[in-house]
C-alpha cells in the first residue's frame, strides 16, 4: 500500500517509466493473479489444452478453440504466433457479448511446443477512447473489426498478403508427404488496360467481384484465398485431390469471365491461372509459389 512517499514532478517525456526501474512496493502487486481470472497451456502442434502441475503436462483432451465456440482453430492464433516467433502476444477474444484479454507467452523446452495463456473477462473494465462511431458500435463489435482487419483486406475479404504466406509456410512444413495440397495463383489479364479505358472505381468493382467469386470458391473447397498484387491472387486448397481442384478452379476462371461489368461500354475480364501440387520437391513455400507462378505466366502467354 501507498505510505506516503514523495511526490516528485517529471519531465513530460518520462510520462511512462522502463518496467526494470519499477519500485518492490509496486512489483509485489504484479502476479498474474493480480490481473488475471484463468490460465491455460496450449500444445501449438495439436491445439489441445494443458495443466501443468509438479513438472508434468496434464492433458484435459480439449481444444483451444472449443471454448470460444469456434469450429476450428483462430485464423489469428496467439498462442502459434508466440510460439513460432518466441515472443508475447496480446489479443483480445470475443464470447457472445463478453471480450477477454488474452495474453500469451512460449512455455517449455524445445521438444514441446506449448503456450501459456492467461485470460481476463475486460467487458466491464474495457474502455476505448476517441472512436466515432454511428451510435450502434459496441466494443464488442470493435473487438470483432480489430481481430478481421488483422488477417483480412477490409476492402475484399481476402487474406492479407503477410498473413497468407505465413500460413502457406506452416501448410508447406507441416506437410505429411501424403495430403493432396494444389496452391493456384490467378491473374487479371489486363487490367491496366480496365483501369486506363474505364477508370479505377470500375476496376476496384472488378477487384471486388473477382475477390467475391475467389472468396465462394476457397470456401466451397475447404481453403483459402489472398490478394498477394494489384490484380494477382492466391487460392490454397489444402486435401483437396487433384481432380477436384482443377475442376473447382476452371469453374472459378469460367465464373468470372461470365461476369459482366459497366465501364465506357460494358465489358467483361479473364483471368489466367497456374497451378502447383505440393510434393517433395518443394522445400519451402516459396519453391511451391514460384512453381504457381510460373504456370500462371505460360497460361498468360498462351492467351496472348
Amino acid at each position: 500500500m501507498y505510505n506516503g512517499g514523495s511526490v516528485q514532478r517529471r519531465r513530460e517525456e518520462d510520462a511512462i517509466f522502463p518496467i526494470q526501474h519499477i519500485d518492490p512496493s509496486i512489483e509485489g502487486r504484479l502476479s498474474p493473479g493480480a490481473f488475471f481470472e484463468h490460465y491455460r497451456l496450449v500444445d501449438t502442434e495439436t491445439y489441445l489444452v494443458y495443466d501443468y502441475r509438479d513438472g508434468r503436462f496434464l492433458s484435459h483432451d480439449d481444444t483451444c478453440y472449443r471454448c470460444w465456440n469456434h469450429g476450428r482453430p483462430c485464423t489469428n492464433c496467439v498462442s502459434r504466433i508466440a510460439v513460432r516467433e518466441n515472443r508475447q502476444v496480446v489479443k483480445l477474444e470475443t464470447l457472445g457479448r463478453s471480450i477477454f484479454l488474452i495474453v500469451t507467452i512460449p512455455f517449455g523446452g524445445s521438444d514441446r511446443k506449448f503456450a501459456l495463456e492467461f485470460i481476463k473477462n475486460v467487458t466491464d473494465d474495457l474502455m476505448v477512447a476517441d472512436i466515432e462511431t454511428d451510435g450502434n458500435v459496441t466494443a464488442v463489435d470493435l473487438v470483432d473489426r480489430i481481430n478481421e482487419l488483422t488477417v483480412r483486406h477490409p476492402s475484399t475479404g481476402l487474406l492479407r498478403k503477410e498473413y497468407a504466406e505465413r500460413e502457406l509456410g506452416k501448410l508447406v512444413a507441416q506437410w505429411d508427404g501424403t495430403s493432396p495440397t494444389t496452391l493456384c495463383i490467378l491473374d487479371i489479364d489486363r487490367f491496366k488496360q480496365v483501369n486506363d479505358e474505364h477508370g479505377h472505381l470500375v476496376g476496384d468493382e472488378v477487384l471486388a467481384r473477382v475477390s467475391q467469386l475467389l472468396l465462394e470458391s476457397a470456401e466451397h473447397g475447404g481453403g483459402w484465398a489472398s490478394r498477394i498484387g494489384g490484380d494477382e491472387f492466391m487460392l490454397v486448397l489444402p486435401s483437396l485431390p487433384k481432380d477436384k481442384a482443377d475442376t473447382l478452379t476452371e469453374a472459378l476462371e469460367a465464373g468470372i469471365a461470365a461476369c459482366k461489368f459497366q465501364g465506357t461500354e460494358p465489358f467483361s475480364v479473364t483471368v489466367s491461372h497456374g497451378a502447383a501440387r505440393l510434393d517433395a520437391r518443394h522445400g519451402s513455400w516459396r519453391d511451391l509459389f514460384a512453381e504457381a507462378d510460373r504456370a500462371m505466366y505460360a497460361a498468360k502467354q498462351a492467351r496472348r
